[in-house]
């Protein structure tokens, strides 16, 4: 039989979360909200949209795991970490795709656009996510393994797949935007 949890009752209705899910039903629950802060400047999910996303993060990461799982030190926060990873990874290649053939001031516009609402969606992921960040990943620390925090583990795939490929002509144009306000070009 379905075990449900009811998280949040109102009067507009309960919000259930099975006691046990899979990656793919948690990923399920929070790729729209990630999503909508990659195209929405400055997005915040509605109350009953956070909690059940939240709630699938934390009901995943808190389940009983099977005997296998538990002698192969599988973990449901790996999975949910490295699934968040690879998630922004693919999210950053469109991003510096879609900069990489601009230049100047186009460029800076489109960057920071883009910056804007990774930073809006970095954030978010903290929020989300803070049940892993705080047990999950902090035991990972205190075991000693080279892992970052959420947010921080955002900001170090934006640098990698999105600055370090853009940065020779974000410099150039910066450059160039200096050039024109010390020319007058720019009031």
């Amino acid at each position: 039989p379905l075990r449900i949890l009811t998280v949040m009752s109102s009067a507009s209705g309960a919000i259930e979360i099975p006691k046990t899910l899979t990656l793919a039903q948690t990923w399920a629950a929070v790729e729209p909200v990630l999503e909508a802060s990659l195209v929405q400047p400055n997005y915040r999910p509605s109350a009953k949209e956070f909690v059940y996303a939240y709630a699938h993060v934390y009901t995943f990461c808190t389940q009983r795991r099977t005997e296998e799982e538990i002698a192969q030190d599988i973990i449901g926060g790996a999975k949910l970490y490295e699934r968040l990873q690879s998630w922004l990874g693919s999210k950053t290649d469109g991003i510096q795709a879609e900069l990489k053939p601009l230049s100047g001031n186009p460029l800076l516009k489109a960057y920071t656009g883009q910056w804007d609402k990774y930073e809006t969606l970095a954030k978010l992921i903290g929020d989300l996510f803070i049940y892993l960040n705080r047990y999950w990943v902090k035991h990972q620390v205190e075991k000693d393994q080279n892992l970052e925090t959420l947010y921080q583990m955002s900001l170090s795939v934006w640098y990698k797949q999105v600055f370090e490929p853009v940065k020779p002509a974000l410099e150039q144009a910066l450059f160039n935007e200096f050039k024109r306000l010390r020319a007058g070009l720019i009031p």
